[in-house]
Order: structure tokens, then C-alpha cells, then sequence
């Protein structure tokens, strides 16, 4: 868990949310600061902050915000600790993609790629979204992800020029079905 007071001497607490947020999904993320004002609430909670406590504060609700922080973060990781759909299971402490129970070998991208989708079932996650999450500010093209979603639909689909859990949303992105 991070605390981070937005008055830094160097680095603002807004740049480290902002650096960090592209480093780390998951740590939490509580700010301390006297500023009140509800911009700069929003600012921080938009850019990552998971909590937000303007000075002064007492120190048993501190510790109590530190507490379910920390609650939460670990029912996310229990969460996302093992994934399955009728075919397909992710054990993400391991790093590996399993098919109908068969490990396939994926590279690290591939790995981070097919756990994005097993974490947003159903959803539409456009290019956009999943360049941000996966290479996090990697200067690759948007096609960069075309090339990796048809690799990953060669080893998990039965046939990957029908997908069943690969679709494409023309124009905006793909969607994961289980």
C-alpha cells in the first residue's frame, strides 16, 4: 500500500499516482493532503487514487481506511488468483493459460493479454484500453495488438478463424466470451 501526501518536495503526490498507475494496477493508493478542495479530490481518485483523507484526520480512521485498503486488495487477489470459463483457466500465480485442462505456452504479453480478457468477460475493451493496460506507454501501433489478439486466438480457440471467446467488435476493440 502506498500513502502519498499530494505536497511532495520534488515529485508531486499527482505524479507518483500517475507513474505508479502505469507501473502497478493494484496497489492501493491512499492520499494524505490539506487540500480540500473537491478538484483536486477528483483529480487524484481519477487518476488512481483508491482513497482520499484531507488533513487533519484522526488516526483510527486512518487505520481503518489503511485496514480495508488492504482488506480489498487481498479479496482481489484471491480473486484473480485462479480464472476459469468452461474451456479455459488462468492461474495467474503460475503464469499460465490452460485449455481444456492442457497448458499452451504464451509469452508474458500473451499471459497479461488473456488474463485482461478473463478479468472483463463480456465487456468490449477497445484497442485504446488494452494498449494502456497491457504495454502501459510502450510505443507500439494499435495493429501491435491485432498481431497479438490472432496469436492468442491460435492457441486458445478450436477454430481461430471462427472465435468463440475472441470476438471482434468492428471498429472498437474485442470482447471476451467465456
Amino acid at each position: 500500500m502506498l500513502l502519498v501526501d499530494l505536497m511532495l518536495p520534488r515529485l508531486g503526490g499527482i505524479d507518483v499516482i500517475r507513474e505508479l498507475r502505469q507501473i502497478d494496477q493494484d496497489v492501493p493508493i491512499l492520499v494524505l493532503s490539506a487540500k480540500d478542495q473537491e478538484a483536486d479530490k477528483v483529480l487524484a481518485l481519477s487518476l488512481g487514487a483508491d482513497d482520499y483523507m484531507t488533513k487533519p484526520f484522526g488516526l483510527a480512521e486512518l487505520l481503518a481506511r489503511v485496514r480495508a485498503a488492504l482488506r480489498r486488495g487481498r479479496r482481489q487477489r484471491q480473486n484473480h488468483g485462479e480464472q476459469k470459463s468452461a474451456r479455459l483457466e488462468i492461474d495467474q500465480g503460475a503464469r499460465r493459460v490452460l485449455v481444456e485442462g492442457t497448458e499452451v505456452e504464451t509469452t508474458a504479453k500473451e499471459f497479461d493479454l488473456m488474463r485482461l480478457f478473463m478479468q472483463n468477460p463480456g465487456q468490449v475493451l477497445t484497442r485504446e484500453q488494452i494498449m494502456e493496460r497491457i504495454w502501459r506507454g510502450e510505443h507500439y501501433t494499435l495493429r501491435t495488438i491485432d498481431n497479438f489478439v490472432a496469436r492468442l486466438r491460435s492457441k486458445i480457440e478450436k477454430n481461430p478463424d471462427a472465435p468463440l471467446h475472441i470476438e471482434t467488435v468492428r471498429g472498437i476493440g474485442y470482447r471476451f466470451n467465456p
